[in-house]
């Protein structure tokens, strides 16, 4: 009987610790990840997976893990930011600007290496 109730006492212990990350009803999803005065970026459509922002920028988004990973983007910062498929802000290749205030998906052609406020 004893090897019964310490058994149990383990089972009970082990269950104490257990824990569950549950989100919160009200927890941030897609685009809404976005904080205030940010530039943000996304993995995915639609402002789903991973999430880069920032609030003047970077000149190589390797840093980040975002070079040419970009599919999706919030801008709630109050400045525009302009987009560059190049590092180092090389506008050679073609960029792209998104005003304050707009968010939507980039299209697949357009891979991009360095963004900044402009």
């Amino acid at each position: 009987m004893s090897l019964l109730k310490r058994s149990l006492a383990v089972v009970a212990i082990a269950l104490s610790t257990v824990v569950v990350n549950v989100p919160s009803a009200d927890a941030a999803t897609g685009y809404d990840r976005c904080l205030p005065d940010r530039m943000c970026l996304f993995a995915e459509e639609d402002g789903q997976g991973a999430m880069a922002y920032f609030q003047i920028g970077s000149p190589d988004l390797a840093l980040q893990d975002f070079d040419n990973r970009t599919r999706s983007w919030r801008n709630r910062h109050t400045s525009a930011f302009c987009m560059y498929v190049n590092i180092n802000y090389d506008n050679s290749a073609g960029a792209g600007t998104f005003q304050a205030g707009t968010r939507g998906n980039v299209s697949e052609i357009n891979k991009y290496s360095s963004l900044r406020r402009c």
